[in-house]
């Protein structure tokens, strides 16, 4: 913002502890005087009629029920692009990959002024009993929604879901899905959000497609990116999920953590070789679950009995 825009607030500030700010703005501004106001109005650049829609909301004629699409962090140089914009005055080179956003600020655990998502109201939610049922291609979570408040509102019911499962750079959690519900005081309502297969995926560059792999996924319902309400566990167990692919080069603990490769580690003889270090409790132990296959001869295993075992995972 303009330094006379932000000395006039720090002025009003100075004389009046009950100042409300409203802004009218294209994208994310910094707001040095955030915590020496008691609320902040965002209203973007909302056209000829925000007067009367900023009149109502500050009044309480109506209920304000926005989130944010955006992450305002608290410095210019705590943003994703900050080593790289107008660097070069012919191209800009964005390389914060899937690390975009709200993706990065949870990556990089880089506190923010406003999440994404973040939005309040003349009333407060709870949200309680969340329930996943596990389909065939997706996953539906069910969960009740109370407006504890005194007034009437809309909350924004937020779905994440956090990867536990593939072997991939990855962010910490992805929107998945979200849905607004309507309460009167005191009322509860279940909201049901169905997660498809894309929820679940990622684009796979070996085979030029996306790819879903069978596992754990966390399940998180908040009111923005970082105030997660509720959690559970989604455990996916899908026949059109790619087949885990295991090398030479696959990680001893992770082959043993996987359900389909149990029957070719005991047919080739591995799993008696690997049961000293399948509990994984000795500094010894975890070291040796984090060797390749190729370097299994180091605690007994045989070439025959890794090919044989390579074999039985590719037929």
């Amino acid at each position: 913002m303009p330094d006379n825009q932000n000395e006039l607030i720090d002025a009003v500030t100075a004389v009046n502890d009950n100042v409300t700010v409203v802004l009218q703005n294209g994208s994310v501004v910094l707001m040095p005087w955030a915590d020496h106001v008691q609320g902040i109005l965002e209203t973007y650049l909302a056209g000829e009629a925000v007067g009367e829609a900023t009149w109502d909301v500050l009044s309480g004629a109506v209920n304000p029920a926005g989130r944010l699409a955006e992450t305002f962090p608290k410095r210019l140089a705590d943003t994703p692009s900050y080593l790289t914009f107008n660097a070069d005055p012919e191209q800009e080179n964005y390389r914060e990959g899937l690390f975009m956003g709200y993706r990065y600020y949870d990556k990089r655990q880089q506190p923010v002024a406003f999440p994404f998502g973040f939005g309040l109201s003349y009333t407060t939610f709870k949200d309680d009993d969340l329930k996943l049922t596990v389909g065939t291609d997706s996953v539906t979570a069910t969960l009740s929604v109370t407006n504890t408040g005194r007034v009437a509102g809309t909350e924004t019911v937020q779905v994440y879901v956090s990867n536990q499962t593939s072997r991939i750079e990855k962010p910490v959690k992805a929107l998945a899905n979200f849905a607004q519900v309507s309460l009167a005081p005191g009322e509860t309502q279940t909201v049901t959000l169905t997660l498809d297969q894309r929820a679940f995926s990622w684009y796979n560059p070996a085979i030029k497609d996306w790819q879903v792999d069978n596992g754990d996924y966390a399940i998180l319902v908040g009111t923005s990116s970082q105030d997660i309400r509720l959690q559970a566990t989604a455990t996916l167990n899908w026949p059109q999920a790619a087949k885990p692919q295991v090398t030479l080069n696959s990680y001893i603990g992770d082959v043993l953590a996987l359900p389909e490769a149990q029957s070719a580690l005991k047919e080739s003889g591995l799993t008696d070789v690997f049961a000293p270090l399948a509990s994984g409790e000795t500094t010894d132990q975890q070291m040796l679950l984090n060797i390749p296959l190729r370097s299994a001869n180091m605690v007994g295993a045989t070439q025959e009995q890794l090919d044989q075992f390579l074999s039985l995972m590719t037929n």
